[in-house]
């Protein structure tokens, strides 16, 4: 297929009404534009802007930057919150203000409302306020009055055991990226190992010896360690010997086709994007990619009755509300604490009908 414009168009048309978050749709069309800009031969023109772009207040954004890295924040949250503060930086330049003591609470309002980006100014200017009122450039903090964007909890998505293991009988292991595949796919569903975490295992996080597969994770900077079952141990030993490339550095999962480079972590969630799909397992209205299988280990060693605690430690949340998010969705046990309807007794129809006030 040859991309064209009106592709991109019709494109963006679609994916504007799947439920996913504006952050998506969002990256859907900086996709599109670019692309619209090789078609025009046009200067690649970066989605974020630096620093430089800003005239008065670039100062602040490296200042900002720097008490940051001080906090040992990691790289990923510092661009975010670089970028947010950019945004906000450059409205203020926008409205000519050129001093951070002249805001005040209704141009805060105003640079919330126009945003797209709602989620991230809520999170992101509270920070930078409090951060400018602390270095003596407000004489006020108005981090309290930045609106609040609410956002929706989602319930996890979660397969049953036995739907996990139609999905896993379903790779073809007599192949080398059936092996690969396998190898992957078992301590996701085993451990619950999140795909950044998995494309980063190298041969010194897995120790065939004393059995144990050890890291530390990507996103909670938390060490983790897992007794290696004989199945999963089976299978690494197999991918290793039979089916990963010769190369002796680099991470434990290459590609299977040269060149032999680790795979990304949306490539190893469509991992099992891939054979959800073909197992035939329905998953309408359920994520089904790597932290589907997370979420269905948190959920099915909760229902089976084991500890909170004991959950937080096997999947290393650094939060044990993450934990209880997944016994909302154990239907069996919320049933238990339900309570009887009590009787209608009429008070709130003749309220309805105005024939009658309640007392509160």
């Amino acid at each position: 297929m040859i991309y064209t414009k009106k592709l991109g168009t019709e494109f963006i048309a679609i994916t504007s009404t799947e439920s996913v978050c504006q952050n998506r749709k969002n990256s859907y069309k900086r996709t599109i534009r670019h692309l619209n800009e090789i078609l025009d031969e046009e200067e690649f023109r970066p989605t974020s802007s630096s620093s430089n772009s800003l005239r008065v207040f670039n100062y602040v954004l490296l200042h900002f930057e720097d008490d940051l890295r001080k906090k040992g924040l990691r790289e990923r949250a510092i661009l975010d919150r670089k970028s947010g503060a950019f945004y906000f930086l450059n409205y203020l330049e926008r409205c000519g203000i050129t001093e951070l003591a002249k805001i005040r609470p209704e141009i805060i309002y105003r640079a919330y409302n126009e945003t797209n980006g709602k989620r991230l100014f809520s999170a992101v200017i509270p920070i930078l306020l409090r951060f400018v009122y602390r270095v003596e450039l407000t004489k006020s903090d108005h981090s309290r009055i930045v609106p609040r964007t609410v956002i929706p909890q989602t319930l996890p998505s979660v397969y049953s055991e036995d739907e996990i293991l139609i999905v896993r009988n379903c790779i073809k292991r007599n192949t080398d990226v059936g092996k690969r595949d396998y190898a992957i796919f078992l301590p996701q569903a085993r451990y619950g190992i999140r795909s950044c975490d998995i494309v980063r295992l190298g041969f010194d996080n897995v120790d065939f010896q004393r059995g144990r597969i050890s890291f530390i994770q990507s996103k909670t900077s938390v060490r983790i360690s897992f007794p290696m079952e004989g199945i999963v141990s089976e299978a690494l030993q197999i991918y290793i010997d039979e089916a990963r490339p010769t190369v002796s550095s680099g991470p434990l999962f290459l590609r299977t086709k040269a060149p032999y480079t680790s795979l990304t972590r949306s490539g190893c969630s469509a991992i099992a994007n891939r054979y959800f799909r073909e197992s035939g397992v329905e998953f309408h209205g359920r994520r089904h990619g790597g932290h589907a299988l997370r979420s269905s280990l948190a959920s099915n060693l909760i229902n089976s009755d084991i500890a909170y605690t004991s959950v937080q430690n096997i999947l290393g949340h650094s939060d044990i509300n993450t934990v209880q998010e997944y016994a909302k969705i154990d239907l069996e046990r919320l049933r238990i604490c339900a309570l009887e309807v009590p009787a209608p007794t009429g008070a709130l129809k003749a309220f309805l009908e105005q024939k009658e006030s309640i007392e509160i």
